[in-house]
């Protein structure tokens, strides 16, 4: 378990326009896979779709997008969602990607029309972000078309039961933030403790111990990228997440329980310790417990 101080993961930036499907297997995939019935799936998308660049207009947008599909992690079922960032800022508050997302069977189309800012010159500038449900999907390939400015990208998602992958047709305005995600089991718990100083790991680690005796265990996750946290050398968990406090110790383990239990757990220290812990517990059935939040409940 690694104590206070850990160095904070942040995600990476976009790492490019396409990732190469390998291998022989991959191949077969894109010839001869399933489609939720269709076995023609090379119909849908030739053989040297990734191998051909394709040249996208910038105007009238004048942007290239950094693009994220994302399994959200929800109480009741889980749901896939595409999301768009431009690369440009754009004044007034929340900034929206404006566009229509059309399905086929199997089959997406995201239609990027506009950005929609508000003329307040006096706040900050930021990014304009779009959010289109793909929904709940089952393990299979699913083709995309990223259309804009009245090009269409070609791209596919080969969801597995444990990992996502995305490819992109080579080209000059969609790049793909995450090629490969891997999927996060529903009994997985992961969050932080946040502390004032040395003296306070072992209450933190009673804390942990509580988490143990509940029923948590070590994760036994594979190493790699999960978008909510990392994994990586032994099983150490890196977080894009903050506390208000010097130290704090991240943690990342399997809970099978009920997620009343973690609520309960992180409720009695919030109320015992006020304004000496703060926890933050996240999980793959949706929790999201805070210490701020359950400590003013009765």
């Amino acid at each position: 378990m690694s104590v206070e101080n850990v160095e904070r993961y942040r995600p990476r930036p976009p790492t490019g326009a396409r990732i190469a499907l390998k291998g022989a297997a991959a191949a077969a995939v894109i010839l001869f896979g399933s489609l939720n019935g269709c076995t023609d799936l090379g119909r849908l998308i030739p053989e040297d779709v990734f191998a051909q660049r394709v040249t996208v207009p910038y105007t009238p947008l004048g942007t290239a997008f950094s693009v994220l599909i994302l399994e959200q992690i929800s109480r009741e079922q889980n749901s896939f969602h595409l999301h768009l960032e431009s690369y440009l800022d754009y004044p007034g508050q929340e900034p929206v990607v404006a566009g229509s997302i059309q399905r086929d069977r199997a089959k997406f189309v995201i239609t990027v029309d506009s950005i929609h800012s508000q003329p307040d010159q006096s706040g900050p500038r930021t990014p304009a972000r779009g959010d289109f449900e793909l929904g709940y999907l089952e393990p299979g390939f699913y083709p995309l078309v990223l259309r804009m400015n009245g090009v269409d990208v070609q791209g596919l998602l080969i969801l597995e039961s444990d990992v996502q992958t995305v490819s992109l047709q080579l080209n000059n305005v969609f790049h793909l933030r995450y090629p490969t995600l891997r999927r996060v089991p529903r009994e997985t718990i992961w969050g932080l403790i946040g502390y004032p100083s040395h003296e306070w790991r072992d209450t933190v680690y009673v804390f942990l111990d509580s988490l143990m005796s509940a029923g948590a265990r070590w994760h036994g996750l594979a190493n790699g990228e999960y978008y909510y946290f990392r994994v990586e050398g032994v099983g150490r968990p890196r977080f894009a997440l903050h506390t208000s406090f010097e130290y704090y110790t991240p943690f990342l383990l399997r809970f099978t329980p009920d997620t009343s239990v973690t609520r309960g757990i992180v409720k009695r220290f919030s109320k015992q310790y006020p304004d000496s812990l703060e926890i933050q517990l996240y999980g793959g059935r949706g929790e999201v417990f805070l210490s701020w939040e359950l400590r003013g409940e009765p």
